[in-house]
Parts: structure tokens; C-alpha cells; sequence
């Protein structure tokens, strides 16, 4: 059966259409309401991860709606999309930032860029959006807005500018990720202050300072332990990026070289993209489980050791 949302789709990718986009955007608002009625998870990092939530939610929207709309409508939902694509991929670099900058320094300097990293996301989305009608002013092929694949955006008369306007963004903003990544693995014997680094991961002092038992935790220890939480945090994200969006780059750039994709390319691409919303969502609800069930086996231990004690 076709899809209503992409008449052209195979029954495959129209059902990985149809199925994970609504989903994410479920999943995503769920987030966002965890966040704010949660007051134990109002973090600055936590506060990053909505941000790209309502990101992922505007982007999720657009192959909801599809393309068999009107063309002013179309339009609208293409410069939307253009803008939700940028912001997106921008704020997963903005949250490896943070935990970075953690790392190497502390969780102060790192709330301290709160607005640098909206800077950065808006303004690369705004100045994206932009050029797209700066491509079709020098290239003239036609309007530069119209129908895509599964939902409308950037037309298929400009196939440089979906690589140029996309999918490189993507690529630095990956590299750049990696790049902390490695850093990170290799001097993980950083300067960051244990304080913000237990503030950051939601872990109490009464945690660390309240027992004989935990008092007996070294700083040290205790910081190599946040230091590998934010790592995984960091590395989750760098993953999702790499499953999400590097079959996606590959048939694109076949596609604008003229060659074909074969089909099984094809399909993980399209469920690749479907599916990189959803890895905010399992990023956040992970880290708030480890922090969760870390809390809940100290004071398990705390209570065997005081009942020893008895």
C-alpha cells in the first residue's frame, strides 16, 4: 500500500516513516515535559538536551506532514526544516561541548557558555536557511524550495546545496565531536573540580560525604567515574551521528554523481534519519537511569555497611 506520507516510498520505508517520525516526536515532548516537572534532572546539560528535543521535534514534523501540500505551505515547511536540520545537528555539537568543557575544566565554565551555545545553534541555522536562496540567486535553476524525498525542502534542481547545507555541517560538527572524544580518552587525568562534575551528573554531597563508607571514595576515584559518564554521554551522541547520518551522506552523494543507491542503502538511510531523533531521547533517559540506579546501589551499601556495623 502507499504511503500517505511518501507516495513513492517502498512499503518498508514508508512503514519506518510512518512509524518512527510520530514516535520521536512523542518521545521528544515527553523529554521535555520530564524535564521541567523533574526537578532533580534541571541541570544545564539537561536544559542543552531540550533544546535539541524541540529541534528534533520540528524536524520530525515536516515527513509527518509530508510533500501533497499546498505550495505555499510547502515553502514554509522547507525553510522549517532547512532551520530544524541545522539547529539539530548543532545542538548534539553544543551538548558534547558541554561535556568537554566540563572535563578539561569545570561544570561553572562550561554554564557559563549557556549563551554562546544558543549563538552557535541559531545563527549557523539562520545563515544555512539563508543560503539556500543565495544558491539559487547564483545558480538559477529554479525555485529552490519544493518537494523532497519525504517531506519538502531544499528541490531536486540544486543537489550540491542538500550536501553543502546538510550534510557538511554534519561532517564537522562529527569530526569536531570525535575529536574531543579522543582528546578526552587520552588526558583523562583532567583539572575538572569535583563539585561541579557531581552537581553536573546529579550526584548529592550527602552521596560522597554523608557515611564512613563513601568518605572512604577518593576524590580522585570519584572524578575518573564523572569523567566516564560525561565520556559516555558525549560518545552515545557521536554514535547516533555516525548510524543516523552516514548512510545518509553516502547515497546523497551518489545520488548528486548521478549513480543509484541500492536499496539496502537506501532503507538504512531512511530509517537512519527517522531514527536520529531518537537518540536524544535514549541519551537523556540513559544517563538518568545510570545516575538513578548508581544512587540507589550507594545507599544500599550505605545501609548494609551501618547494619554491619550494628
Amino acid at each position: 500500500m502507499p504511503s500517505t506520507i511518501m507516495p513513492s516510498a517502498s512499503s518498508a520505508q514508508a512503514i519506518i516513516i510512518e512509524v518512527t517520525y510520530p514516535l520521536s516526536i512523542v518521545a521528544n515532548v515527553f523529554l521535555v515535559g520530564w524535564v521541567f516537572r523533574v526537578k532533580r534532572v534541571q541541570k544545564t546539560v539537561s536544559y542543552l538536551q531540550v533544546c535539541l528535543a524541540l529541534s528534533d521535534i520540528l524536524r520530525a514534523i515536516g515527513p509527518c506532514v509530508g510533500t501533497d501540500i499546498s505550495p505555499n505551505a510547502c515553502n514554509v515547511m522547507a525553510i522549517v526544516d532547512q532551520f530544524a536540520y541545522t539547529s539539530s545537528t548543532s545542538w548534539n555539537l553544543m551538548i558534547s561541548v558541554y561535556c568537554y568543557v566540563t572535563i578539561f575544566r569545570n561544570q561553572t565554565v562550561a554554564d557559563r557558555l549557556w549563551l554562546w551555545y544558543h549563538m552557535y545553534a541559531h545563527i549557523l541555522s539562520i545563515l544555512t536557511t539563508t543560503c539556500m536562496f543565495i544558491g539559487q540567486a547564483i545558480l538559477k535553476r529554479g525555485p529552490v524550495l519544493g518537494k523532497g524525498l519525504t517531506a519538502c525542502w531544499i528541490t531536486a534542481n540544486y543537489p550540491e546545496l542538500r550536501v553543502y547545507l546538510f550534510y557538511v555541517p554534519i561532517w564537522i560538527h562529527f569530526g569536531i565531536m570525535a575529536l574531543g572524544i579522543e582528546t578526552a580518552i587520552a588526558a583523562p587525568d583532567s583539572d575538572g573540580s569535583l563539585e561541579p562534575l557531581s552537581t553536573s551528573l546529579n550526584i548529592s554531597e550527602k552521596t560522597v560525604i554523608s557515611t564512613d563508607a563513601v568518605k572512604a571514595v577518593t576524590a580522585k576515584s570519584f572524578l575518573d567515574e564523572a569523567t566516564r559518564k560525561l565520556l559516555v554521554r558525549a560518545s552515545l551522541i557521536a554514535i547516533g551521528f555516525l548510524f543516523s547520518f552516514g548512510p545518509a551522506s553516502v547515497a546523497r552523494i551518489m545520488t548528486m554523481y548521478g549513480a543509484s543507491a541500492p536499496n539496502w542503502l537506501q532503507a538504512w538511510s531512511t530509517f537512519g534519519m527517522a531514527s536520529s531523533s531518537l537518540w536524544n531521547v535514549l541519551v537523556f533517559f540513559t544517563g538518568w537511569y545510570w545516575t538513578e540506579m548508581a544512587s540507589c546501589m550507594s545507599r544500599t551499601y550505605i545501609a548494609e555497611g551501618s547494619g554491619a556495623k550494628k
